[in-house]
């Protein structure tokens, strides 16, 4: 049985930092959303993780940083020397009020008329 919801996605330009959930370091990774929606994102990055690998992650929306930990879904190759993959990666651990705040963005870009960039994904 298909349990994958849907969930509208935007397509948006949001600083990220990462790091690896286990990793003692305090080194993370900067990247930029391609997308983002409640259950998940995706970015690119210059790491190839595999899926199933825990991400401890920061979304930037300028005054507000909402941590979350993520699980990573899937990955895929680009043709882009600096960031030479894509991975999708689902929420699993976030503050409701970070994900309220995900979701109210989502929700006045789209009533903003920024709606171009948006779809539904399953």
């Amino acid at each position: 049985m298909d349990e994958r919801r849907q969930a509208v996605r935007l397509s948006e330009s949001l600083r990220i930092t990462y790091k690896l959930a286990n990793q003692k370091s305090r080194h993370q990774i900067a990247s930029v959303i391609d997308d983002i929606s409640g259950v998940g994102l995706k970015f690119p990055s210059i790491q190839k993780l595999q899926p199933g690998m825990v991400l401890q992650l920061w979304i930037n929306f300028g005054r507000t940083i909402v941590p979350a930990v993520a699980e990573v879904a899937w990955i895929k190759e680009r043709k882009d020397a600096r960031f030479p993959h894509t991975m999708g990666i689902k929420f699993t651990k976030i503050d409701p009020l970070g994900l309220k705040k995900i979701v109210a963005y989502i929700r006045n870009r789209t009533e903003k008329g920024k709606t171009s960039g948006l779809e539904i994904v399953d």
